[in-house]
């Protein structure tokens, strides 16, 4: 008899909320195939403003590539700065928090260096979940400089480094 009851009861709750049920199971499927991908637009203290994209490998893993400008291009006239990121993300499970590893070359056009920024960062950045999304990150970045005409790569400062943006996972 109970298990009778226990059956109407399910069977109650799947037909007030039908559509609750398939969502449900359809995000289920969706989030198990992989690859995934998003595409992101964001400001970084190391990384600039940027455009780029993430490759979901797995449930934890993802890896990201942009291309950005140093931010005081887009408020001041200043030397143009090239920004090419490459990072890796580590998923913390389904609520969204991540590790990340942000490494940032900066090619500056007519200088006498060239610059690496290695971020690591802890943040919110929600790849289970398709469509829109912000995200934000905090850490710190190692600045490592190429002095020319020496052209050896020295440690050159330490600061703190914020990034926040738009993601559109799909």
């Amino acid at each position: 008899m109970k298990y009778l009851l226990v059956f109407l009861i399910s069977a109650i709750n799947l037909i007030a909320q039908p559509k609750m049920y398939i969502n449900n199971s359809l995000e289920q499927v969706k989030s198990s195939i992989y690859p995934n991908f998003d595409i992101h637009i964001a400001a970084g203290f190391s990384a600039g403003g940027r455009i780029g994209m993430r490759l979901i490998l797995s449930k934890n893993i993802s890896t990201e590539f942009s291309y950005g400008k140093d931010l005081r291009n887009f408020i001041t006239l200043s030397d143009e700065q090239n920004r090419f990121t490459f990072g890796f993300n580590y998923s913390m499970g389904e609520n969204g928090f991540v590790l990340s590893l942000l490494t940032t070359y900066v090619d500056q056009p007519n200088s006498v260096y060239e610059a690496i920024y290695i971020s690591p960062m802890f943040g919110f950045l929600p790849l289970q979940i398709y469509g829109f999304h912000f995200f934000f990150r905090g850490g710190f970045t190692i600045e490592i400089i190429k002095a020319y005409p020496t052209a050896n790569w020295k440690y050159e400062d330490f600061g703190p480094n914020l990034d926040a943006g738009i993601i559109w996972v799909f």
